[in-house]
């Protein structure tokens, strides 16, 4: 007779999540809002000397630096250092400071002609797997509208502001809130129906381990491989 213990549950955290947690994406988020907004500043700071300059994108860009870094450092120290529950108003602030500073980087490199203008894109992707699938449509929907204002904003009557490239623009942004918010639900059910069978294996493991606990004989295990 062979007495047989059941295998000791895995600690730790399950690795069936689908998708990043919102603490791994904010990181990401903190890093590459940090990246264009030094990049955009010294870039200003280094044409700031030229005659042809215009002061008033050196001073959207500095408040665009001094702003998004005080945010970011605040933010750090409040998912990262104080490890505060993310709630959804914290998300939500997070998506619109970087569709804020987006903006502010198309501005400063001409608006409808920006190369810059996809980091809406990466933004509205962000927003749509931190946030349902309804709060990922509404930023998208404030990214093109502060899109549009600022193309129209620098035609100032000059020339047609909305034109064909800027329309094809703003397909494109509702486009990927649509897109990665579907895959971003689809990838919600899959991790919870994997956390909801982990659980369920788990107990059925508890179980088993107190009936073996409290059987007072021993237990006969077969190799159905053998011949007895």
């Amino acid at each position: 007779m062979e007495r047989r213990d059941s295998p000791t549950p895995r600690s730790g955290r399950s690795q069936t999540l689908a998708m990043p947690s919102p603490r791994r994406l904010l990181r990401w988020i903190y890093i590459g809002r940090l990246s264009i907004t030094v990049a955009i500043f010294l870039a200003a700071v280094l044409v700031w000397t030229r005659d042809d300059t215009d002061n008033r994108k050196l001073l959207i860009a500095s408040l665009a630096f001094a702003l998004t870094t005080g945010i970011t450092v605040a933010s750090v120290g409040f998912s990262e250092i104080y490890k505060r529950p993310l709630r959804r108003n914290f998300l939500y602030l997070q998506a619109v400071v970087d569709v804020l500073l987006v903006t502010a980087v198309v501005h400063v490199t001409d608006g409808a002609v920006s190369p810059f203008s996809a980091l809406y894109i990466l933004v509205i992707a962000a927003a749509t797997l931190l946030l349902p699938i309804g709060g990922g449509l509404l930023i998208a929907a404030l990214a093109n509208v502060l899109y549009v204002a600022d193309v129209l904003w620098l035609a100032a009557g000059t020339q047609p502001g909305i034109t064909a490239p800027v329309w094809l623009q703003l397909g494109v942004f509702t486009s990927v809130a649509l897109g990665s918010g579907y895959l971003a639900v689809l990838l919600r059910r899959e991790g919870e129906g994997k956390a909801v069978l982990v659980a369920e294996l788990r107990q059925l493991q508890l179980q088993a381990d107190d009936i073996l606990g409290n059987l007072q004989s021993g237990v006969i295990t077969l190799d159905p491989n053998k011949d007895l």
